[in-house]
């Protein structure tokens, strides 16, 4: 019994495996476990590549990780094993192709967008001088940027402004005087410096030029005139004049400066055209037509406080004496600090 035990063991150590040609061959365990080794390392070395390109594309989220191939899997038949990494790179290449496609898809959406915005404001820059474009006072050109000022809001102008002139102003030559110096005060300069910025100049034939820049008295610096600062200097002006005619006293402007200033409040109004209506509100004829309504107006302080940065802004400071005919005027330098209300011109 003992020798039929031992022997039975190698009566099977041999078995028929493959079929070749005619004959068949015959294989050892051992050589069976080697081609199983061989067979196992080429698909674990594929799986890892496959996890690889996987990872690369999609990389694990937190709540997943990695796991081992498991002992069955290495049990599968090669042509099933060749047959799912197929499948796999075949889907992996689909992905992919996807993925280049929504790129280029975002890309040329971007490219699209991009070009489009750069196109309109090229054009919207271009036509605003020839066409007009843009709320009336804003500048055409883009020396002033286009926000300051905007949008148009609902505005009352009344006694409380600080720019009000008083129904008694011309009831005396002091009370005048006192208000043109006001008035004065809180407009202090229609001047911005062009820091080398020069804005475009439409001409009477219709070419477009370079603005010349207008210097500065005292340190001779670039600046040009905003030109609702200027119908502002123009209104205290006129004010200062004819408060001291109407006391038969001359006062410090020349007749064809006042001429020149009424062509420029008059230029103003025209090129408005406000076509709000208006009327009397408490009772015909009961105050005046323009009391407690309110107009749709660009914002002044705005603008104001734009023009008063120190990057850009002159102030100036009288020195001429008091009941001098003359007002006398330097700049401040460097730009002085200003309080809130100053900056926006109200003080």
């Amino acid at each position: 019994m003992g020798t039929l035990v031992q022997e039975i063991p190698r009566r099977f150590d041999y078995f028929y495996t493959i079929k070749r040609g005619a004959g068949l061959t015959l294989a050892t365990p051992d050589r069976l476990k080697r081609t199983a080794r061989v067979d196992t390392y080429t698909y674990y070395v594929r799986t890892r590549a496959m996890e690889k390109l996987k990872t690369a594309l999609w990389p694990p989220s937190r709540d997943y990780s990695t796991v081992r191939t498991s002992q069955s899997d290495d049990d599968e038949p090669q042509d099933v094993v060749e047959e799912r990494l197929r499948g796999d790179l075949a889907i992996l290449e689909s992905n992919v192709w996807c993925l280049r496609m929504s790129l280029l898809i975002t890309v040329s959406a971007l490219l699209l967008v991009t070009t489009f915005a750069v196109f309109s404001r090229v054009c919207c820059v271009r036509s605003s001088l020839a066409c007009g474009k843009g709320h009336i006072g804003s500048d055409p050109n883009g020396f002033v940027p286009p926000n300051i000022g905007e949008p148009p809001r609902w505005t009352l102008f009344d006694s409380t402004s600080p720019y009000y002139i008083p129904e008694d102003t011309f009831d005396d030559l002091d009370k005048t005087k006192m208000m043109a110096k006001k008035l004065k005060s809180l407009h202090n300069s229609s001047n911005v410096l062009l820091n080398g910025k020069f804005a475009d100049w439409k001409k009477p034939d219709g070419t477009v030029a370079k603005l010349p820049a207008y210097y500065s008295t005292v340190s001779n610096r670039q600046t040009y005139i905003i030109r609702s600062f200027h119908q502002m200097h123009c209104l205290i002006s006129i004010t200062e004049e004819y408060g001291h005619r109407v006391h038969n006293v001359a006062s410090q402007w020349a007749p064809q400066h006042v001429a020149h200033c009424l062509n420029a409040i008059r230029e103003a109004i025209m090129c408005l055209a406000d076509a709000t209506p208006m009327t009397y509100v408490n009772g015909f004829a009961v105050g005046h037509v323009t009391d407690d309504q309110q107009f749709m107006c660009r914002d002044w302080s705005a603008l104001r406080k734009w023009a008063n940065d120190p990057v850009r802004g002159i102030r100036y400071k009288n020195l001429a004496p008091e009941g001098a005919k003359h007002d006398q005027y330097t700049e401040i330098i460097p730009f002085p600090e200003l309080s809130e209300l100053e900056k926006v011109g109200l003080a």
